[in-house]
């Protein structure tokens, strides 16, 4: 994001723990969020190296409670998030530095949002669909 929207933070700023937080609560909601789209055709494929099926062997709960479990882990990042973004407001040293941390932290957001739009219309998450990379994937040409 620092490059995408020109950003001129501080390394202290990019260093501090609520800028970390957001990251890592990004990160978590992501991956969970993948995690519970993609279960259906993970089951199906018998590909079960994710959340909901190792919560259930390490907790030794049902594949609901388990995805139960997940949602409320995703909520509590959301909410440690916004925590997060609000002790940053703390930190803010100018208008610019301010003007900066809400873009990077309207960014994270958009990634997390971004995300769950995207893994609930991409075929990859679809059960019955043979990916080819033609229809749902990209290339470079180098």
């Amino acid at each position: 994001m620092q490059w995408a929207y020109h950003l001129s933070l501080p390394s202290h700023i990019w260093n501090h723990e609520a800028t970390q937080d957001i990251i890592h609560e990004v990160a978590v909601t992501v991956f969970l969020f993948n995690d519970l789209v993609s279960l259906k055709k993970e089951v199906v494929d018998s590909n079960v190296d994710s959340t909901i099926p190792i919560l259930v062997w390490n907790e030794g709960i049902s594949a609901q409670d388990a995805v139960f479990k997940a949602q409320k882990m995703m909520e509590e990042s959301w909410e440690k998030l916004l925590a997060a973004e609000r002790r940053l407001g703390l930190v803010s040293e100018s208008e610019q530095i301010k003007h900066d941390l809400a873009v990077l932290v309207d960014g994270c957001k958009d990634v997390t949002v971004g995300h769950m739009a995207y893994a609930l219309r991409a075929l990859r998450y679809k059960t019955g669909v043979a990916f080819d990379g033609k229809d749902n994937g990209f290339s470079f040409v180098l």
